[in-house]
């Protein structure tokens, strides 16, 4: 039996997810300040696009030193959700000015990697109809990320592409409140 480096190489670099971190799941409704400890990248199951996965360190409160997962797609044929994906990706660090240069996928992981954000923690159910193995409906996390409190977000996407101007608040959502222009 010989030895395989590929796949050696391929347990050492997630290894580096741990960090001695606890993996938890969050719950819907919490405003988190993270920072990005490690990203997986491919593409989607499909074929026709990219994600991103995002192992983020929650930095302080109740969850302080836990850690989750969030990903981020874009695929072909789907420009509204390649808007919401380029806009929170360009939260994490990610230029919006890089994508008509056709980044390397894993040049979008480098700027992803020790970025500090706000996430909204948040989740869906499958609208496709999948179910766990239990016959319960999947749910999927549908986090949004915002600007630390406190930090300037600028970018030259095209109109209606991204809300410039202040950050939004580092806060659960009110009532009332009519979200950022990717979100509506």
């Amino acid at each position: 039996m010989g030895m395989n480096f590929a796949d050696m190489a391929k347990g050492a670099e997630s290894a580096e997810e741990s960090e001695d971190l606890q993996r938890f799941t969050p719950p819907d409704g919490l405003a988190l300040d993270v920072e990005v400890v490690f990203v997986k990248h491919g593409p989607t199951n499909s074929g026709n696009g990219y994600g991103w996965g995002t192992f983020m360190k929650v930095l302080e409160g109740e969850y302080q030193g836990m850690a989750f997962w969030d990903n981020t797609y874009l695929t072909d044929g789907n420009d509204f959700g390649n808007k919401r994906g380029m806009a929170k990706l360009a939260i994490g660090g990610v230029p919006y000015e890089i994508w008509p240069s056709n980044p390397d996928v894993k040049a979008v992981a480098e700027l992803l990697k020790g970025s500090q954000f706000t996430v909204m923690t948040g989740s869906r159910v499958d609208d496709k109809g999948r179910k766990n193995d239990d016959g319960t409906p999947k749910v999927w996390a549908d986090h949004k990320w915002r600007p630390l409190s406190g930090q300037t977000f600028e970018t030259k996407a095209p109109v209606n592409q991204m809300q410039e101007g202040p950050p939004s608040p580092a806060r659960p959502p009110a009532d009332g409140d009519e979200g950022l222009p990717w979100e509506n």
